[in-house]
């Protein structure tokens, strides 16, 4: 439980740092057009998003059943072809 925890502020405390950061670069000199807290946040959507998926599999075998066939066909590439070529 306490770990979850510490991971929950570390994500809040990791994007109050690249706030600071990505605002006050501009101020000592250092332009940059990364946007800090755009790829922070984004980061930290997909690890969430991953988590709950992990979870939901842990909870029933037949949502895992289907999630991992969707992963493999995610890790293959086939789901943007797919996507492009649809018949």
């Amino acid at each position: 439980m306490k770990s979850g925890l510490y991971s929950k502020c570390g994500e809040i405390l990791s994007l109050i740092f690249m706030y600071v950061i990505e605002y006050t670069l501009p101020y000592i000199g250092i332009e940059t057009k990364i946007p800090f807290v755009a790829t922070t946040s984004t980061y930290i959507s997909v690890m969430e998003i991953t988590s709950v998926i992990e979870n939901l599999g842990a909870i029933s075998p037949q949502i895992a059943d289907v999630l991992s066939h969707i992963f493999e066909d995610f890790k293959k590439g086939e789901w943007y072809a797919q996507s492009l070529f649809i018949t």
